[in-house]
């Protein structure tokens, strides 16, 4: 009877921590999801602003694309993964509005299969990636920065090339690729992987 009991609470408690464990993936999940940097915001707004004396046609096709990405983080705030499709299509709105920032001093190239690609990967996880690699390397005429998205074997890879700031945080670069991290622990025992390749920052994310 001992023997039993000591079991029927080893296991409640088991699942007690399990269904804690999931529930925190689950809020940090959300927090990612709801939230899109206030820096991006606010920078965009900016750049409209100058648009819109300056090149009105631009200005209102930079309305609609920054639109459509709210659009998205709405539609898709219940949703823990979504097709690559989806994704890619997502970060072409959100590349439009950091081409103008930049110019031509910031470059993406997505393969043409990737894009009919439909299986899964966790939502948002390429803006994060993309946001990351904008945030932490410098973008400059000397150094521009290069962005490729491709499919290799089972995974999507997000790749750019690697000038890293001076200024930069290596502990802001950890939380953001810790989220993604975490998002993977919650929907499946695969996992995201990053390397520096030379001078290229290479990022790895599993298909699901």
């Amino acid at each position: 009877i001992l023997l039993v009991y000591a079991q029927y609470q080893w296991k409640k408690e088991y699942d007690r921590r399990l269904a804690l464990e999931q529930e925190t993936l689950q809020l940090n999940l959300q927090q990612l999801k709801n939230q899109v940097n206030p820096h991006f915001l606010f920078n965009a707004l900016n750049s409209l602003s100058a648009l819109i004396s300056t090149e009105p046609a631009v200005a209102k096709e930079f309305i609609l694309n920054l639109s459509r990405i709210y659009r998205y983080v709405l539609e898709k705030r219940n949703e823990n993964t979504v097709s690559v499709h989806e994704e890619i299509i997502f970060i072409r709105h959100y590349y439009f509005l950091q081409k103008i920032r930049f110019r031509d001093q910031l470059s993406l190239e997505i393969d043409p299969q990737t894009e009919h690609e439909g299986k899964h990967i966790p939502v948002m996880s390429l803006q994060l990636l993309i946001e990351n690699a904008i945030k932490h390397n410098e973008i400059t005429r000397q150094h521009p920065l290069y962005m490729h998205i491709y499919l290799d074997g089972g995974a999507v890879v997000v790749e750019n090339t690697y000038h890293p700031r001076m200024d930069a945080s290596e502990d802001s670069l950890g939380v953001g690729f810790e989220n993604i991290c975490k998002i993977y622990s919650y929907c499946s025992d695969k996992q995201f992987s990053y390397r520096i390749e030379g001078d290229k920052f290479v990022c790895i994310l599993p298909l699901l």
